[in-house]
């Protein structure tokens, strides 16, 4: 069997757990290389491995995380609780996870864990596997960053997820999905990086914000101040939380670097990444991700549908403003209703998730949705609405009529109502059962003051209606039914 080929099935078998298969075809290496590095680095870890299961499991428990067995996201090792401090013991049984750092006794890799893990835009999770240039990457962790983005004196806020992935020859490659906030719109990106050195190589100083090559200086044109805000698993990069790291992207014989500077109180380390950008269609394509997880896409998704039914009320309003004869309160009401419309599904929340204060914001953003976007949506609506479907009757006397566009009047019990046939039916003895409707009311209208004028005639009629005709007075009786006021 081939070195690489014997390499990657001893990896194969041992992050299967099968320590035993792997070990002898790790010894048939050794006998023909025996200095090969990374068989007896194997070779260790594969010791250690055999004699751990041999102890009583008992005596050795695994802690759990989350629900699953606690291992390294390196070499994949089941770390037992006899392997922690007596303070890492008491945080992961009180679950107190957030920032908890762990070394791992069989390949020494620093790993961190968190109570609450970031969420990746394209669904990427521990474990994943990537294919890059014909090589298969495993994801062992991440870091998050926020900060500010510069272009000369113009910025705003950045924020992503950098994916540490490893290879089985134990090298790293980078991947980073995020965003940045520009004018309001956000502009994702997503990116593959591995630290590399340029043939032509560029100085760089952070603290005058210029590039040097061939002794002579280029400002940066744009460049990213962030934070680590939080680190999952493995961390490659060894950063701390808090940690500021500045980058700048450059182009040298036109491939794309970026400048990574990092700065942990009084140290401070360069590093040089050859970077590789890529759409989102290709990133979930290389991770096996499937659309159904486009967590950007869904949430924009959503956004754009609340903000077309947004723009539907306000051609509703802007119609109902022009036919309108007097604007009242409603229609008043309507327009700040748009416009809180507008700025709590549009604005506020992109501000939210670009500052750092965002739970403390999304807070104040639900309660004053609750407050202000509900009873006016409520009010200027729903109300509305049903009013269309259910009239909204008062019942008035006849002397306070005035100017109402719909009146309902509904005829006295003793009035002659006019019946009419809905239905028959027939019986085998031959009968026949008639259904009628009686009509028991009428609407009308009072609009002009000739309406008001006929309508006192009515009333003074009903005073005096001795002295009329007896269609007339027929006509006047009608008005003692109740009336009842429409919307």
């Amino acid at each position: 069997m081939e070195k690489t080929k014997a390499l990657k099935e001893i990896y194969n078998l041992y992050t299967e757990w099968k320590y035993s298969e792997a070990k002898v075809i790790n010894d048939q290496v050794l006998e023909s290389e025996p200095n090969n590095m990374y068989s007896k680095r194997y070779q260790n870890l594969l010791e250690q491995k055999m004699k751990s299961e041999l102890e009583n499991t008992r005596k050795w428990p695994i802690p759990t995380v989350k629900g699953k067995s606690l291992k390294c996201p390196h070499c994949i090792s089941k770390i037992a609780l006899s392997w922690l401090t007596q303070g890492q013991k008491d945080r992961i049984r009180n679950k107190d996870l957030d920032n908890l750092e762990i070394k791992c006794p069989y390949c020494h890799t620093e790993f961190m864990l968190q109570k609450k893990t970031a969420r990746s835009l394209i669904g990427i999770k521990l474990w994943d596997k990537v294919n890059y240039k014909q090589k298969t990457y495993r994801t062992v962790g991440y870091i998050e960053y926020k900060g500010n983005w510069y272009d000369w004196n113009y910025s705003w806020k950045t924020q992503y997820l950098e994916w540490i992935l490893l290879w089985n020859d134990n090298s790293y490659l980078y991947f980073s999905e995020g965003y940045s906030i520009d004018d309001w719109e956000k502009i994702y990106e997503f990116d593959f990086s591995y630290k590399d050195i340029p043939e032509h190589l560029m100085g760089v100083n952070f603290d005058n914000k210029t590039f040097s090559r061939s002794w002579t200086d280029m400002k940066m044109k744009e460049y990213s101040k962030v934070k680590v805000t939080s680190a999952y698993w493995e961390n490659s990069k060894s950063f701390k939380i808090g940690e500021d790291v500045m980058l700048a992207p450059s182009k040298v014989n036109w491939v794309s670097y970026v400048y990574e500077k990092e700065s942990s109180w009084n140290q401070v380390e360069v590093w040089i990444y050859k970077t590789d950008k890529v759409n989102e269609k290709l990133a979930r394509q290389m991770f096996n991700k499937s659309s159904a997880n486009n967590y950007s896409n869904k949430k924009q998704h959503s956004k754009n549908n609340l903000w077309l039914f947004g723009q539907i009320f306000f051609w509703w309003i802007f119609v109902l403003t022009i036919f309108s004869e007097h604007i009242n309160i409603q229609i008043i009401l309507y327009w700040i209703w748009i416009i809180f419309l507008w700025l709590f599904i549009y604005k506020l929340p992109t501000i939210i998730e670009s500052s750092s204060n965002n739970t403390q914001l999304s807070i104040m953003y639900k309660l004053l949705v609750f407050i202000i976007i509900w009873p006016l949506f409520m009010y200027t609506v729903i109300i509305p609405l049903t009013n269309i479907v259910i009239e909204n009757k008062k019942e008035i006397a006849i002397e306070n009529i005035e100017n109402w566009k719909k009146i309902e009047l509904n005829f006295p019990s003793w009035y002659d109502k006019v019946q009419v046939t809905t239905s028959t039916k027939k019986y085998d003895y031959g009968g026949v059962r008639t259904y009628y409707k009686e009509n028991e009311w009428f609407k009308f209208s009072v609009e002009s003051e000739e309406d008001i004028s006929l309508i006192n005639d009515i009333i003074e009629n009903q005073k005096w209606y001795q002295t009329i005709s007896v269609n007339e007075e027929k006509v006047s009786k009608i008005f003692e039914g109740k009336l009842y006021k429409l919307k």
